[in-house]
């Protein structure tokens, strides 16, 4: 009787331990949100735009114009507040389909299939619409748009 107590004794014991290494911890490691890059997503205030060529810098007024993007199916909300059509202030408002396209490490915004201009200086509080890169044609008038959550 003793071999078999024992036989069973190590299969049980060697059973258990297999188990015990095979189980996941409770708590399995979290991702630190600080490790993960910058994202467009979410709410967005458009701060200021400066014409290029004609040289005008415009601050606007906080919540004026609001930029809401869901990269998730790719849709870009904007509400533009501005009644004054003297300064560019990107499109009127509406849900516009968008992309951004990667090249060479740098980030391009397509809003409708139409190139906006560059994404760049992306961090979790601010970004800005460089419109003197482009990926095809050059942008007429480019500005360069800044935003701020």
């Amino acid at each position: 009787m003793k071999p078999s107590f024992l036989k069973t004794t190590l299969y049980l014991s060697v059973l258990c331990f297999g188990s015990l290494l095979s189980c996941e911890p409770d708590n399995p490691p979290s991702i630190n949100p600080f490790d993960l890059p910058p994202t467009e997503e979410g709410v967005w205030r458009l701060m200021n735009s400066t014409g290029v060529g004609n040289g005008v810098d415009h601050d606007f007024p906080n919540n004026l114009i609001r930029w809401q993007f869901t990269p998730p199916n790719g849709e870009l909300k904007i509400v533009n507040n501005n009644l004054g059509g003297a300064v560019f202030d990107g499109p009127s408002s509406g849900e516009y389909p968008y992309e951004l396209r990667k090249s060479e490490g740098e980030s391009y915004l397509f809003i409708s299939d139409l190139e906006f201009g560059q994404m760049r200086d992306l961090t979790d509080s601010t970004f800005v619409i460089d419109q003197r890169f482009t990926l095809g044609d050059p942008i007429n008038d480019p500005h360069i748009l800044s935003f701020q959550r």
